[in-house]
């Protein structure tokens, strides 16, 4: 059976078009897990600084909590050591020493799980149909699967202007789309790139984040509504606009911490 309509090339104007063209912006200046601060670099663009800047604090948040770990277990097997802060000049030494090969391990786990190589099991649109089929019908009581199916091809039609609604998707888009979902899921649990363990962990860190993310977009498609530079705009158009202005990466993190206060 042939479709007209496909949920990977959906309408311009509608929402789905939004969420993929903000995820292919931001996915673009994502940067991979380096396990280290990293410095000024001149001649970067607004979205790379950001980008680094992120990095940083994620790693400044890791640092922080290893070292806080380092100190627990040295204080623990060091008894006649006193581990208060401040620590003394041996002690600091000591510490950071213990807490370095600490971050080695770890940066050596998460690479070789890296988020990003899981997604490459995953198509992007079926991902974000995925997470917005959690997102939108977490809350929302619905009869049957199909019936859920509906609810989400009807979220993701919103800005398809109402003479071409017929080029929208239908519960059965939404419906293979999570089955394609689900398949890349079972292939990268079925590879050899992960420890068998770590799937879980890695799926389920993955979906907390689309989730996060789709949430943040979805205030900013809302947001738009009021904005005059952007109240006409619907779909890829109002993605990449958003981007122009701004910068999308940096709006979805101001969104993020709106949607979740």
């Amino acid at each position: 059976m042939g479709y007209s309509v496909k949920f990977h090339k959906p309408h311009s104007s509608s929402k789905l078009a939004f969420f993929l063209a903000a995820y292919e912006i931001i996915d673009a200046f994502a940067l991979p897990v380096t396990g280290v601060t990293l410095g000024s670099i001149p001649g970067l663009s607004r979205d790379e600084l950001f980008a680094v800047q992120k990095h940083n604090e994620f790693q400044a948040i890791i640092e922080a909590k290893l070292r806080e770990r380092s100190i627990k277990e040295l204080a623990k097997a060091l008894p006649m050591c006193d581990f208060s802060e401040p620590l003394s000049p041996e002690l600091t030494a000591y510490v950071d020493a213990v807490t370095i090969s600490k971050i080695t391990v770890h940066m050596c786990v998460v690479r070789y799980g890296d988020q990003r190589d899981f997604n490459s099991f995953l198509d992007a649109d079926a991902r974000v149909i995925a997470a917005c089929r959690d997102y939108f019908t977490r809350d929302t009581v619905c009869p049957s699967a199909t019936s859920r199916f509906a609810h989400v091809a009807s979220y993701l039609n919103e800005g398809i202007p109402k003479d071409e609604r017929n080029l929208g998707l239908t519960a059965d888009h939404i419906r293979r789309a999570e089955k394609l979902y689900l398949t890349g899921v079972r292939k990268a649990s079925a590879s050899r790139v992960f420890p068998r363990e770590q799937i879980e962990l890695l799926w389920l860190d993955q979906l907390w984040k689309d989730l996060r993310q789709i949430k943040a977009l979805d205030l900013l498609w809302r947001e738009a509504a009021g904005d005059t530079r952007l109240k006409t705009l619907k779909g890829e158009a109002l993605a990449r606009r958003i981007h122009d202005l701004r910068g999308l990466p940096y709006c979805v993190d101001r969104a993020t911490e709106r949607a979740a206060a």
